[in-house]
């Protein structure tokens, strides 16, 4: 299968700010208030929202941060390396994918305020296709891009 042919199926749509392709499959109807967890909301969330995020040859996600826990989920195609800056400071490199005997995992999750960015390994594929869990749920209030 080719990338062409999830983009038309999973009908996704070029995520402009982020780079990719993406489509929201879920945004659940419950909603929290933002004293409850954290008083950095600007006013009430989704409980969580899902989506389908497509990477492909040459592209990459721009190194961003959320103020929401992100959980990526490996589907299909080649590896992923995301390149993880904590808010402590620290550095990490994960690699999504399915050699798990290799080391690289089939999930990943990324705390809040943590600096991400992410690309496909070259591989036989030239796509990678993901699901992401964004709990609170995403707002574009909560999302900064890096320069």
């Amino acid at each position: 299968m080719k990338s062409d042919e999830i983009k038309k199926i999973l009908e996704l749509e070029t995520l402009e700010s982020e780079g990719g392709f993406f489509r929201e499959t879920f945004r659940s109807q419950i909603e929290i208030d933002p004293k409850i967890i954290r008083t950095e909301y600007d006013g009430k969330r989704s409980l969580f929202t899902v989506i389908y995020y497509l990477l492909t040859d040459g592209a990459s996600s721009t190194p961003h941060k959320l103020k929401s826990d992100e959980i990526w989920f490996f589907h299909k195609g080649d590896s992923i390396k995301i390149d993880l800056i904590y808010p402590d400071g620290k550095n990490e490199k994960v690699i999504l994918g399915d050699n798990i005997e290799n080391g690289e995992k089939l999930q990943s999750i990324i705390p809040a305020g943590t600096i991400q960015s992410a690309k496909i390994i070259d591989g036989e594929h030239k796509f990678a296709l993901v699901s992401t869990v964004v709990i609170p749920g995403f707002d574009y209030k909560d999302f900064e891009i890096l320069d």
